[in-house]
């Protein structure tokens, strides 16, 4: 109750699953994936999650070598599947969620969710060999703390 107080938009129930998290750094390398369900049993499994780190970071380069770097994607729609897009703080990296659907609530949750990993995660995205469980866990906490209603799957 109290998580509702803080963040009302919580209060909005969802008319669509969201299936998975990913951040990938600055350099395009995929450090981050979690499966997440609104519901206990999972529906979707992306068994190429390697492959879309670099589907992702290709994309997000033709569109700013040919449109320019104001240009961001938001999301792409791929009509079973909506891929949503926020930029980590300088550039430091995409955090993306794959829905069902989409609304305006999903893409604030995102941002909201993108200004909240802290400084200290931000820095060590990009440093190599700093990717461990325990950054790991520090990105969960900010997950579910943004969105209480996930759960993350194994």
């Amino acid at each position: 109750m109290i998580n509702y107080l803080i963040h009302s938009d919580y209060l909005y129930q969802l008319p669509f699953p969201i299936h998975q998290i990913m951040i990938m750094n600055k350099a395009g390398t995929h450090i981050y994936n979690r499966k997440v369900s609104t519901v206990k049993i999972p529906n979707l499994t992306i068994e190429k999650e390697i492959l879309m780190g670099g589907f992702i970071t290709a994309i997000f380069s033709v569109v700013k070598d040919t449109l320019g770097s104001l240009s961001p994607i938001k999301y792409i729609d791929t009509g079973k599947y909506k891929i949503f897009f926020s930029q980590i703080p300088g550039n430091n990296g995409i955090v993306s969620i794959i829905a069902s659907g989409d609304n305006i609530f999903i893409q604030k949750l995102l941002n909201r969710f993108t200004k909240s990993i802290d400084i200290d995660i931000i820095n060590k995205l990009s440093a190599l060999g700093a990717i461990n469980d325990e950054l790991l866990n520090k990105i969960d906490s900010f997950l579910i703390k943004e969105f209480p209603f996930l759960t993350i799957l194994p």
